[in-house]
């Protein structure tokens, strides 16, 4: 696992527009709606000091997914804002 780089925007915004890997989540995603939500996860690692990695296969470097820890604001729960989270392309 790594932290998140620029060129994983690719890879991230055609796994989340797979209907199948993002089906019991919010919907598909579009390009733009991926690069906002990884600037999010790049603004929690900064604001918190943890959040979501990026996956990758170690034999390839391929990304494959993220997996890690999220803080949701939006929550109402005053100490349980924090969620284990992961998403994987279905290739793998």
């Amino acid at each position: 696992m790594r932290r998140w780089k620029e060129d994983d925007l690719d890879a991230y915004a055609r796994m989340c527009a797979d209907s199948e890997v993002m089906r019991y989540l919010s919907g598909t995603m579009t390009r733009e709606q991926c690069q906002a939500q990884l600037a999010r996860f790049e603004r929690g690692w900064k604001e918190r000091g943890f959040g979501l990695w990026a996956a990758e296969d170690k034999t390839t470097g391929t990304f494959i997914g993220f997996v890690g820890l999220l803080y949701s604001d939006d929550w109402p729960e005053d100490d349980y804002k924090i969620e284990v989270g992961w998403r994987i392309d279905r290739s793998f």
